[in-house]
């Protein structure tokens, strides 16, 4: 499978020969490509090459976890991104104040409808003039309303994985040379979080140093992955293990769940967009069967995803690497307050660098399977070629 700038996927970082990673090096390229990370700390590598258990991951201090606020969540996130032309927010009216909001707002049947509009040579409606339209019943939303259906939920959860895609970055590949003269790369988050990232020089050291410290430990192959949006929510612990090929076929590495857990709670509204509690944010709360149902289930939601982290404690602290997508709200619920299940502390917390689909079982195997691939990267040649175009 080979993509148009991602190279050909050559294989999972636990089928890559060894040999492959002796004497490699890190190749000198573009900043699209590459970025320098500092050492990774020295509990990282503790494991060595045994095959024990992991050393327990202790956590951050009560003065860390005060320091997790909510400003956090929203720290990285590009104003030049928080206004909508059509709709005139950010003009008229506050802008966004997320990625994940602003692209909520992208999939709303008020944005929809103010395209159309727009194409129509017809002035765009305000949020309260197109609520009056929308309690109306007008002809104009007819054609865009939306229904309580499970597609329009998933469809919201998408919109919600707006943050991975719209934080600015160098891009979320490292590239290295094999031993062989190829040139190989994989994703950067397994290599450090993102916080620890410096700015570079163009060349990422200790790259190959670090895959071996991931292929070779003995627990490094424990990972977990946790994705919540939309009201979904999907969480699994991988351990990667060999898979010996049948009829003298080679073997394979797969990932096996050895836990995981997925529910569901209706918190979108499914007209308009967006959660319950980002409307009533705004001042203009709604009284509603509906909205007060919605209300309910995220809090519902949110305990329900702390207490099932909290009952994964020992699991969860056995992981070598544990990779996060989230929503603004489920974020929040991960991060922030002092019975979090996680700390941006951690070294151990990576974001997940591509987007996922509606949070399930078989995304997440679908996600950590993904985040394992090596690729053989485009010469630079063909790559400033491609880019040309």
């Amino acid at each position: 499978m080979a993509s148009k700038s991602g190279g050909q996927l050559l294989c999972s970082l636990y089928e890559l020969p060894a040999e492959l990673l002796a004497g490699s090096s890190a190749a000198a390229s573009s900043k699209l490509e590459v970025e320098d990370f500092p050492p990774l700390p020295e509990d990282a590598n503790s494991s060595g090459g045994g095959g024990g258990e992991p050393p327990l991951y202790v956590g951050p201090s009560e003065t860390e976890r005060e320091s997790s606020t909510s400003s956090e969540v929203t720290a990285h996130w590009s104003q030049a991104g928080a206004t909508c032309l059509t709709c005139g927010v950010g003009f008229d009216t506050p802008g966004f104040s997320t990625p994940d909001e602003q692209r909520l707002h992208f999939k709303s049947d008020w944005h929809r409808l103010n395209l159309k509009r727009r194409l129509g040579g017809q002035a765009a409606l305000g949020e309260e003039a197109f609520e009056k339209l929308v309690d109306g019943g007008g002809s104009d939303c007819e054609s865009i309303s939306g229904s309580d259906t499970d597609s329009d939920i998933e469809e919201e959860a998408d919109a919600e994985n707006a943050e991975g895609a719209a934080l600015p970055r160098k891009g979320p590949k490292a590239v290295f040379n094999a031993s062989d003269g190829r040139r190989l790369s994989v994703w950067r988050c397994l290599l450090e979080p993102a916080h620890r990232q410096q700015e570079d020089q163009g060349v990422l050291p200790g790259v190959t140093e670090r895959l071996r410290a991931l292929r070779d430990g003995g627990v490094a192959g424990r990972w977990a992955v946790v994705l919540a949006s939309g009201g979904h929510f999907a969480a699994a612990v991988f351990q990667w293990k060999e898979v010996k090929g049948k009829g003298g076929k080679a073997s394979s590495s797969q990932p096996e769940a050895i836990l995981h857990k997925t529910f569901h709670k209706y918190v979108v509204r499914a007209k308009a967009g967006g959660r319950q509690s980002t409307k009533d944010a705004t001042g203009k709360s709604i009284k509603s069967a509906g909205s007060a149902l919605r209300r309910a289930n995220e809090a519902a939601l949110a305990k329900n995803i702390r207490e099932t982290m909290a009952s994964w404690k020992d699991e969860l602290a056995r992981a070598h690497l544990i990779f996060i997508h989230s929503s603004r709200s489920d974020t929040a619920t991960l991060f922030v307050g002092d019975d979090a299940p996680f700390s941006r502390a951690d070294p151990r917390v990576r974001r997940i660098p591509f987007p996922t689909r509606r949070p399930t079982l078989s995304e997440t195997k679908r996600t950590v399977t993904a985040l394992a691939n090596v690729w053989v990267a485009p010469k630079e040649e063909a790559l400033r070629e491609e880019r040309r175009k």
